[in-house]
């Protein structure tokens, strides 16, 4: 069971190594590295390895001979990471699934040996960005976003980003087969001379070129997701995507009414929403008096931010606005954050720590951080009524003991928002989590590579409390991080690449699942059978 995967650099952990090798260590780990496609051995791989409690620490490293052989000799009883990589073949953890990999277990009776290490051949999305007269646009921003069921349901989020090159041409390499889309935010190159500034007749006047952009574009050409079409990759394959960006007229926001800027000056940006991922055009606002003015922006719907600083601090309040000419705002219009609240035991989470809304039936997710008094707040107005599950990270896992709220109805580990109404939050964070282990095995023998995934009782309304791993080389699993109650624990053979928690559900209900009860600070112990 290795989660949440960390890759450390090609580092040789000499002394460490040296003080493992002593002491009558008498086991191995050996196998064959091949291709996941062809099954051809792949001779020249570097393969590595350490202790899966420190997959940071790497313990010695080789690379295969032309047979695809591999073997680490002289080792303790325990469990060990393995990783491999080549040319074509990103650095990959063994039976790697989606963030889970398992971890070889070495003692009597456990076989590993004769491993078949199996290394998917890498994808990429290349591309060239042109505007509408056929020349490259260099320095524009492209992001890639990955559509898939990692989470449980279906998720849309940003996964690489990249920048063009003086000849327009950008690429995403080292990417697993799947399912992605593209967008592209840049600038018309003239833009730069905008606030050219000429001297004359004693003062500084500015000329303004014409209000020019590039919306932001989804790939083949579309301004909403909607429209959008996605890059379906295999294992190994190029995708070409050349994209033209069109120029269009663009328009000036204005917020009037800012008060005096030299004791409380504010700032003003705009953020456009892209799937989850919020975009900030490389826009600025032009301070003048109590008016501030962005300009060249392209027609859309922006959550506008107006951030003012004095000395009791800074502080924030936001406005959804639709962008279709020119535009003024009062600053009246906008309104502190709809969402917000504080996490009452903070010191228990480290520094960078983060709240998150998920609505898992329209997919919209919201993140914000966690200040250093346990404050926080969502910038985005523009949430949708619904109901969304609520999750701390801190960690790997999200652990809440309590929510209450004020202007929203709360059941389990879920909010209900109704709209326009303010919503508070209080959240509490469970401390006596515990840790549940086991062994699951099809066909009657431990099988390594199962999805394990714990089931909390009222599943609908406590996503937070779902725990996965992946059965170790010896069927063995640990689930981290549970929280006490009553759960259901199914073993899905085939559950990666699919939408694993309604599976899971499914499973739970339709035939008989292992059941546990959970107490604080515990560690039960359990087996379970592919179902």
């Amino acid at each position: 069971m290795i989660r949440r995967i960390l890759f450390c650099s090609a580092l040789i952990a000499i002394m460490h190594w040296q003080s493992l090798a002593q002491g009558g260590a008498q086991y191995k780990i050996s196998g064959r590295v091949v291709s996941a496609t062809s099954g051809q051995p792949l001779a020249g791989t570097e393969v590595s390895f350490g202790n899966a409690e420190a997959p940071q620490v790497t313990l010695q490293k080789l690379l295969t001979g032309a047979d695809g052989e591999f073997e680490f000799v002289s080792l303790h009883k325990g469990k060990y990471w393995l990783a491999g990589q080549n040319s074509g073949f990103r650095k990959q953890m063994f039976e790697e699934h989606g963030g889970y990999a398992s971890a070889i277990a070495v003692a009597d009776g456990k076989n590993s040996s004769g491993l078949v290490f199996r290394l998917h051949p890498d994808a990429r999305i290349v591309g060239t960005l042109l505007d509408d007269e056929g020349e490259a646009i260099p320095d524009a921003m492209v992001l890639l976003f990955r559509a898939d069921a990692r989470a449980g349901y279906p998720q849309v989020n940003v996964l690489k980003t990249a920048q063009s090159d003086v000849e327009g041409n950008y690429a995403f390499t080292g990417l697993e087969e799947g399912r992605y889309y593209l967008a592209f935010s840049a600038r018309p190159w003239f833009t730069s001379a905008r606030e050219l500034m000429l001297q004359g007749k004693g003062q500084t006047k500015r000329t303004a070129l014409l209000d020019m952009a590039y919306p932001i574009t989804l790939y083949p050409g579309a301004f909403d997701e909607e429209s959008a079409a996605p890059i379906i990759l295999t294992e190994g394959e190029e995708s070409v995507a050349n994209m033209e960006l069109m120029i269009v007229p663009a328009a000036r926001v204005s917020v009037h009414g800012l008060g005096d800027q030299s004791e409380s000056p504010t700032q003003i940006s705009l953020q456009k929403k892209v799937f989850n991922f919020l975009f900030e055009p490389m826009l600025n606002g032009e301070p003048d008096g109590e008016l501030s003015t962005i300009r060249g922006v392209p027609v859309g719907r922006y959550t506008l931010t107006l951030s003012q600083f004095s000395a009791k601090g800074a502080s924030e309040i936001f406005a959804t606005i639709d962008v279709t000419g020119d535009t003024e705002i009062d600053r009246k219009a906008a309104q502190p954050a709809a969402i917000h609240g504080r996490v009452l035991n903070r010191s228990t989470l480290p520094q960078q720590a983060f709240i998150r809304l998920w609505n898992a039936q329209s997919g919209q997710l919201l993140d914000t951080l966690i200040g250093p008094d346990g404050d926080f707040e969502f910038a985005s107005r523009s949430v949708t009524p619904g109901t969304y599950s609520v999750f701390v990270f801190g960690g790997i896992y999200s652990a809440i003991e309590r929510i209450s709220a004020s202007g929203a109805t709360v059941l389990g580990q879920t909010v209900l928002l109704q709209g326009a109404t303010p919503v508070v939050l209080k959240i509490e964070v469970c401390q006596k989590t515990s840790t549940v282990e086991g062994t699951a095995s099809s066909n009657g023998k431990p099988t390594p590579g199962l999805m394990i995934v714990l089931v909390p009782d009222d599943f609908e309304h406590n996503l937070a409390s779902f725990r996965r791993d992946q059965s170790d080389s010896d069927g063995t699993f640990m689930l981290a991080s549970v929280l006490p109650g009553h759960y259901k624990i199914v073993a899905l053979e085939d559950g990666w690449g699919l939408e694993w928690a309604n599976l899971a559900i499914a499973k739970a209900q339709s035939g008989p699942a292992t059941e546990i009860t959970v107490t604080p600070q515990s560690r039960p112990q359990t087996t379970i059978s592919v179902q």
